[in-house]
C-alpha cells in the first residue's frame, strides 16, 4: 500500500506536491499549535489555581490562627481567675464556704459565656473532688456532659506546638449531627508547680469549621479540611477518620503544593498550631476548563489553517506559473512543433535563466537539425557523384585496355604507358566502390596519376613517397591525395621560371592523429590566400566536384570535424598540405 501510495506520489505534478506539502506542513504546525497553546494554558490554569489557593489557604490560616489563639487566650485567662482557683481548691460541699465559693465561680463562668456569642457552654471539672460547674446556653448538653466529656477529651487533639491546650471537633455532646469545637485545657494551681487540679471544658459554634466543607472558595470543585500534625482529620468535613492523611511525608513546610494520584494537593500550617489546611483539587477540574477553549482554539486554528492553505495554493500556482508555461511549451515540442519557443514576460531572474536556457537549446536543437539535414544531404550528393562516377566502368576499362595492346602492337611504348596508366587511375578511383581504401592504395593512385601528367609536361614533375610501411594501412577517403596533388601542379610548379619542381609525401605520428604531408616546391601563395582557404576550407559546396572543400568535407563527414585538410607555407618557398587522419 505504501508503495503504490509513494508511485503515485511520485508521478504528481511539481505544483501538486507543494501544494500537499504546504498543507502537510501547515496541518502539522496546527496540531503543534493547538497542543502547546492547549498544554501551557492547561499548565497556566493549574499554576493560577496553586496561586490562588496558596493565598486563599495562607489567609483563611492567619484568621484561624487568631481565632484559635483567641480560645487560648480564653482558657488561659478563667484559669487565673481567683473565683475559679478558690472553688478548685476549697474542697467539696462538706468544706466550710463551698457554697460561697461555688456561687463565686458560677457567676464567672456566666460572664465568660456572655462575652462569647459563639460559645455553646463553659464547663470546670474538679480533680480535688466529685462534681463540676457547668453554665452555658443549651441545657440539654448538660445532661450528656458528665457522660461524655472523660471519652472526648482522651480522644481530643493536642493544639498548639507547646502547651497543654487540647482540641476535638464533634457532635459528642448534641449528637445530633452537628457539630462544635471542644475545647480542653487542665487548670493548675497558681500556688504550686504543676499541680493540676481540675480541667476547664469550653464548647464553641465554629464557623470556620463549618464553613470548610459548606463554603465555596474557588470557581473550580475543590474540597478544604483541616488535619493535625499526625494526620488525622480536624474539620466539618466529617467526624475525627481513623485512616491518617495518607501524604504526611510531604508536608515538610509551612506551606507548599505536591501532586498525587491525579489530585493537586495544596497545604497551609496554621501559625505555631499543629493544623494543616488542606485544599485538594482533581486534575480532572482543569482539564474540564480546557475542554470549554478546546471547541472555539479548534475552530480558530482550523480557519487559520485553511486561509493558510489557500493563500499558499495561490501562491504556489502563481509561483509555479512561468514553469507550467515551460511544461506546456515543452509538450508542443514533443508533438514537433520546434519553432516554439517560451516568454520570460511573466519569470523572475531564476525562471528567467531557465526559460532562456530552454530557448537557447531549441535554437541549438533547430540549428544541429539543419546541421544533420545539411550532412545527410551532403552524403547523398557525394555517394551520388561517386556511383555516377561508376556509371559503365567495365566498358570504360576494356576501352583503355584495347587502346594499350593496339599501342604495344604498334610500338607506340608511351602512348601504351599513358594509357595503361589511366586505366590503372580510374580503377583506382572506382576502388569496386569503396569509400575508404588504405593509404597505400592511394599513393598508387598518385603515382599512376603523375606518370600521365609527366609524359603531358616532359616530366616536370618529381616525385618522392617517404611514406614508411607503419603508415601505408593508415585508413583515407579515396581521391584524397590527388586533388592536392593536381592543384600543387597546376598553381605552384607550372607557375614557376622553369615549370618544374618536385612533389613529396610523407607520413608522422601527432598526438592520436595520422598526419599525411604533401609537399611542392611551387610558388607558394600569399599568407591572406592561405588563410582564407584555412577559414572557408569547412563550407561545403555540390559544384566544387572533388575541390579542397569536397575532400575536407569527405573527412570530416566519415571521421569527425577534428579532422580533415590544413595549409601552411614550407621552408622550400611552396605550399604544404596536412591532412589529419585518425590514429591507427
Amino acid at each position: 500500500m505504501l508503495r503504490n501510495l509513494h508511485s503515485k506520489i511520485v508521478q504528481w505534478n511539481f505544483d501538486k506536491k507543494m501544494r500537499w506539502y504546504i498543507a502537510g506542513i501547515i496541518c502539522l504546525s496546527s496540531v503543534l499549535i493547538f497542543v502547546v497553546i492547549t498544554g501551557a494554558y492547561l499548565m497556566f490554569s493549574i499554576q493560577q489555581s496553586k496561586k490562588m489557593a496558596e493565598e486563599q489557604l495562607s489567609s483563611l490560616a492567619a484568621n484561624y490562627e487568631s481565632t484559635l489563639d483567641t480560645y487560648k487566650a480564653q482558657a488561659l485567662a478563667l484559669m487565673l481567675d481567683n473565683s475559679i482557683q478558690e472553688y478548685l481548691k476549697g474542697g467539696g460541699p462538706d468544706s466550710p464556704g463551698y457554697y460561697e465559693r461555688t456561687d463565686s465561680a458560677q457567676e464567672s463562668l456566666m460572664n465568660f459565656t456572655n462575652m462569647n456569642a459563639s460559645m455553646n457552654f463553659v464547663s470546670v471539672v474538679s480533680y480535688q473532688f466529685p462534681g463540676y460547674l457547668y453554665k452555658g446556653k443549651a441545657t440539654q448538653i448538660n445532661t450528656r456532659f458528665s457522660s461524655s466529656y472523660e471519652q472526648d477529651y482522651d480522644g481530643s487533639i493536642k493544639g498548639p506546638g507547646k502547651g497543654t491546650l487540647r482540641m476535638s471537633y464533634n457532635d459528642a455532646y448534641t449528637r445530633d449531627g452537628s457539630c462544635s469545637l471542644n475545647v480542653y485545657q487542665p487548670i493548675y494551681s497558681l500556688t504550686y508547680l504543676n499541680k493540676e487540679m481540675g480541667l476547664f471544658c469550653m464548647n464553641y459554634e465554629d464557623n470556620f469549621l463549618k464553613n470548610l466543607s459548606e463554603k465555596k472558595y474557588f470557581d473550580f470543585e475543590s474540597e478544604i479540611y483541616m488535619i493535625d500534625k499526625a494526620g488525622r482529620l480536624f474539620s466539618a468535613y466529617g467526624e475525627q477518620s481513623q485512616a491518617p492523611f495518607p501524604w504526611m511525608d510531604l508536608l515538610v513546610k509551612e506551606k507548599g503544593s505536591f501532586t498525587r494520584d491525579n489530585t493537586i494537593y495544596n497545604y497551609q500550617k496554621i501559625g505555631s498550631w499543629n493544623f494543616y489546611i488542606i485544599n485538594q483539587t482533581p486534575m480532572f477540574e482543569f482539564y474540564k476548563s480546557c475542554v470549554r477553549i478546546i471547541p472555539i482554539l479548534a475552530i480558530i486554528i482550523l480557519l487559520l489553517s485553511a486561509c493558510s492553505i489557500y493563500v499558499g495554493n495561490c501562491l504556489i500556482h502563481r509561483m509555479y506559473r512561468p514553469v507550467d508555461l515551460l511544461v506546456k511549451e515543452m509538450e508542443q515540442v514533443a508533438n514537433g512543433r520546434l519553432e516554439v519557443r517560451s516568454s520570460p514576460d511573466y519569470a523572475g531572474n531564476d525562471f528567467r535563466q531557465l526559460i532562456d536556457g530552454f530557448n537557447y537549446m531549441m535554437d541549438e536543437i533547430n540549428s544541429l537539425i539543419r546541421k544533420v539535414r545539411a550532412e545527410q544531404h551532403q552524403k547523398e550528393q557525394i555517394r551520388f557523384n561517386a556511383l555516377q562516377s561508376q556509371i559503365q566502368p567495365h566498358f570504360l576499362y576494356n576501352t583503355l585496355e584495347c587502346i594499350h595492346w593496339q599501342a604495344m602492337v604498334e610500338g607506340a611504348e608511351d602512348i601504351s604507358i599513358m594509357v595503361k596508366a589511366l586505366a590503372q587511375y580510374y580503377r583506382s578511383c572506382l576502388s569496386k566502390g569503396k569509400d575508404v581504401i588504405t593509404l597505400a592504395e592511394e599513393l598508387e593512385q598518385i603515382r599512376n596519376y603523375l606518370i600521365i601528367q609527366n609524359m603531358r609536361y616532359d616530366n616536370m614533375i618529381a616525385y618522392q613517397d617517404e611514406v614508411t610501411e607503419g603508415f601505408r594501412h593508415v585508413p583515407i577517403p579515396k581521391l584524397t591525395l590527388q586533388p592536392l596533388v593536381e592543384n600543387a601542379i597546376y598553381h605552384g610548379i607550372r607557375n614557376r621560371e622553369n615549370a618544374r619542381g618536385s612533389i613529396r609525401v610523407s607520413a608522422v605520428n601527432r598526438e592520436d592523429a595520422v598526419i599525411v604531408q604533401v609537399e611542392d616546391d611551387g610558388v607558394g601563395m600569399p599568407l591572406r590566400q592561405m588563410e582564407q582557404i584555412n577559414r572557408t576550407i569547412g563550407q561545403f559546396d555540390e559544384g566544387l566536384g572533388y575541390g579542397l572543400q569536397n575532400v575536407n568535407k569527405r573527412i570530416e563527414l566519415l571521421f569527425g570535424e577534428e579532422y580533415g585538410l590544413c595549409y601552411r607555407s614550407n621552408d622550400a618557398g611552396g605550399v604544404t598540405v596536412e591532412i589529419r587522419l585518425p590514429g591507427q
